[in-house]
């Protein structure tokens, strides 16, 4: 019973770690890429029409462990934080592939949340421009932007993916 109370301790710490991780990386990125431009120049993050949501979109790379983080962060037309989320997952994979993944997690997540129009923002040119091409692309990034564009099109009416 003794090593059961500490299992589950361990546990507890474990998950208010995962916890606190999570809640360090929303808070950067609401800090950094929601208002700090997110290339290279005079780009800067333009808040949403009046009535929508931005959904901002990153996917990053840890060194060790491998891993890749996708965070989103999302702020309403006066551009005040509404919700954050980041997600980890163990992968090798390219960067582009990544950002899609990281489209795909932000439909589906957002879909449950019932939140009106919604401009989903990237900084991945290749994933916008693959998500507004008719051209079908059989590789592991092509099928990811095919079922984004699946959930984008059942579920999202005046809403747009754009950098």
């Amino acid at each position: 019973m003794w090593n059961e109370v500490i299992d589950a301790q361990v546990y507890v710490v474990e998950r208010e770690k995962v916890m606190l991780y999570d809640w360090q990386d929303a808070c950067w990125i609401c800090n950094t890429s929601c208002a700090q431009p997110q290339q290279e120049g005079n780009v800067k993050w333009i808040k949403p029409a009046e009535g929508r949501f931005k959904y901002s979109i990153d996917a990053s790379f840890s060194k060790l462990p491998i891993k890749v983080g996708i965070r989103v962060c999302i702020r309403d037309d006066t551009s005040t934080f509404v919700l954050a989320k980041t997600e980890w997952f163990t992968t090798v994979c390219e960067l582009h592939v990544s950002e899609a993944l990281g489209l795909l997690s932000a439909l589906e997540w957002v879909h449950h949340l019932h939140l009106g129009p919604i401009d989903f923002e990237l900084d991945a040119k290749k994933v916008v421009d693959s998500f507004s091409s008719a051209h079908q692309d059989l590789t592991e990034f092509g099928m990811i932007i095919h079922n984004g564009k699946t959930i984008f099109e059942q579920n999202y009416v005046n809403s747009s993916v754009e950098l």
